[in-house]
């Protein structure tokens, strides 16, 4: 059957079916989406649940080991450690082991023993990072110190220009003045006048160089 629409009507009738058809794709877009959301939330909780799990028969494992296996197994990772250097996550694993082990148990004294070796090389390696900090700080800062040197012999070998800092001025050719003249104006403005004598004299404004007065 066909059925054949004119004019205003016609068009009413095919803007109305768009209208439809678009709704109807939005609609089942939007429950798409929500169904993979929905499917993703479960996923996760699925995989934790698995993880909870797994962490279980873990702990049933170790708590089913006898004491002296526990202290066989810190030993091995105490002396791996010593060859290979201090690692945290066998460290905290070497730890752990002690909470299985009951403290009437003959090996509890001996896991202790670990446990206070362990702690010594934790300190020791604490101790080579933070002298090793300081040496590498101690460097950069004998090299930005000579650096410094260097920047300043370069500065002490050129006059004073206008716009140049307070301490770059200071450290040309110019050198330090005999005496300095500080004033503080209203506009927070902070003026000095070095003198150095013969009529010499060089003007600052909050540490920038704005004018140089020879006797010459």
């Amino acid at each position: 059957m066909k059925i054949k629409l004119n004019g205003a009507s016609g068009l009413l009738w095919v803007v109305f079916g768009l209208i439809i058809t678009v709704g109807g794709i939005t609609f089942i877009t939007e429950t798409k989406e929500s169904l993979d959301r929905e499917a993703e939330v479960k996923q996760a909780a699925a995989e934790h649940e698995a993880a909870v799990e797994r962490q279980r028969n873990t702990e049933a494992k170790l708590k089913a080991l006898p004491p002296s296996e526990h202290l066989t197994s810190m030993q091995a990772a105490l002396d791996g450690m010593r060859k290979t250097g201090y690692n945290a996550v066998a460290a905290n694993t070497i730890e752990s082991r002690l909470s299985y082990i009951p403290k009437g148990d003959p090996s509890y004294r001996r896991a202790e023993a670990i446990i206070g070796d362990l702690h010594g090389m934790k300190k020791a390696v604490d101790a080579k990072r933070l002298s090793e900090r300081k040496a590498a700080e101690t460097k950069r800062l004998a090299e930005a110190k000579q650096e410094e040197r260097k920047q300043y012999a370069e500065w002490h070998k050129l006059g004073v220009d206008i716009g140049m800092t307070a301490d770059r001025a200071s450290h040309s050719s110019w050198g330090r003045p005999s005496s300095i003249n500080r004033s503080v104006y209203g506009d927070q403005v902070e003026r000095e006048q070095w003198c150095y004598g013969g009529g010499n004299f060089l003007y600052f404004e909050n540490g920038i160089l704005t004018a140089i007065q020879t006797g010459s």
